[in-house]
This record gives C-alpha cells, sequence and structure tokens, in this order.
C-alpha cells in the first residue's frame, strides 16, 4: 500500500469525526457522553474496504436520533455505500447516507464530507438507541 492511499484511509477513520444527537434530556451528565466509533481496516489499491461503526449510548440518556459526519481526503478513497448493522436493524432504525464532494484545493487534495444520519421511527419510544453495530461503510481504495 503507498504511503498516501494509506494516509487517506487512516485520515478518513481519524479525523475529527462529529458527532449530533437529539435527546430529550436537557442536561446530559459530560460523563455519560455517547460515543461513536469507527474500526481502524487497511487495504491495498483497488480493493473495497467494509468499515464497521459501532455506538455505545449515555445509559442515563437514551438518544431517539444520532448523526455523524465524517471528513476524508477522497482522491484515493470513494465512498460506495452504507449498510445497516445489527443493533439498528433489530431496533427498527432507519439509516440514511448523504456524501458531499469537495472540489480539489490548490494542491489537488479533495476531501469529502460522508453525514451518517441514524433514527427511530417512533416520535416516543420505549428505549433509545440501542449499542453496538450501527452500519458498514463500504469504500473503495484506488
Amino acid at each position: 500500500m503507498t504511503k498516501f492511499n494509506r494516509f487517506a484511509l487512516v485520515l478518513a477513520l481519524l479525523t475529527g469525526s462529529q458527532a449530533l444527537a437529539q435527546t430529550d434530556a436537557p442536561d446530559a451528565a459530560p460523563e455519560g457522553v455517547p460515543r461513536v466509533a469507527l474500526s481502524e481496516i487497511t487495504g491495498n489499491p483497488g480493493q473495497s474496504l467494509m468499515i464497521p461503526m459501532y455506538f455505545t449510548p449515555d445509559p442515563e440518556n437514551p438518544l431517539r436520533s444520532l448523526a455523524v459526519e465524517i471528513e476524508y481526503v477522497s482522491n484515493s478513497l470513494k465512498f460506495k455505500s452504507a449498510e445497516p448493522g445489527d443493533a439498528i436493524d433489530a431496533a427498527g432504525a432507519k439509516l440514511e447516507a448523504t456524501l458531499t464532494d469537495g472540489a480539489p484545493d490548490a494542491k489537488g487534495v479533495t476531501r469529502s464530507k460522508l453525514r451518517l444520519a441514524v433514527s427511530l421511527a417512533e416520535k416516543q419510544p420505549q428505549k433509545g438507541l440501542p449499542e453496538g453495530l450501527v452500519a458498514y461503510l463500504l469504500f473503495e481504495l484506488s
């Protein structure tokens, strides 16, 4: 794997993923912050990469929806699709993925932003989004 391809992949996984979440609790405790995590994957040019995304909720403040934005260098890493994980399927939640491709900068580096939104269908669910595998993100490494 070339250094640039590895850099693009690691950047996709480690760039400041920003999680936005809706909760019914107005004062969520700082130590009870919900977390989203991506697995680290390596690959070679021409390979498809399936990156799992996991969610860990705050048990005191269940969420009915969340959104995650992942910004990454997309010159050699192309987003293909997002498929719901087991936790989302079991909860009957909906997964939406939106990709925004950026324009190349002066150095020819293109950045893309992937937005993933997960929401429960019910307005007043008995439980929030469950812990576990939220999505599989499919990328192609060129």
